[in-house]
């Protein structure tokens, strides 16, 4: 199991200034191209860039965790859609052998109540005509 740990962010050390950057190249237009620079507020804090590099090897790891573990579940997803496909095949066939089963027990038992059937009719005659003999003797 992958352990997932919250990066703690106290307040920043960066602060955002904007001046204005004339892109050469560009016509100006109605509006000139500004581009926006992060610079460190206190040039003294030497651990800004080391603190700052280990938040983003952390970032890193993480991301290349997150797409570790998205590769494993969808190698997983296709493993269980190939079970399930497997097993919903294996399922149609009992369920068709069963079927095949029935049906030849079903001919059996048919073809077993037509010859008792049969042979209550035959015996039904023979008996029919032992009365009436008995009774015309």
């Amino acid at each position: 199991m992958i352990h997932l740990e919250a990066i703690p962010i106290h307040s920043s050390s960066l602060t955002l200034t904007r001046r204005p950057v004339l892109l050469p190249g560009l016509k100006r237009k109605r509006h000139p191209h500004i581009l926006s620079f992060c610079k460190k507020s206190t040039d003294s804090v030497p651990e800004g860039d080391s603190r700052q590099q280990e938040l983003h090897a952390r970032i890193v790891m993480l991301q290349t965790q997150k797409v570790r573990l998205t590769e494993f579940l969808d190698e997983r997803a296709a493993y269980l859609t190939q079970f399930a496909e497997e097993a919903n095949a294996g399922i149609d066939q009992i369920g068709e052998n069963a079927l095949k089963v029935l049906d030849q027990a079903s001919a059996r038992i048919m073809e077993n109540i037509e010859n008792q059937m049969q042979d209550f009719e035959e015996s039904e005659g023979v008996d029919r005509q032992e009365i009436e003999e008995n009774e015309s003797s």
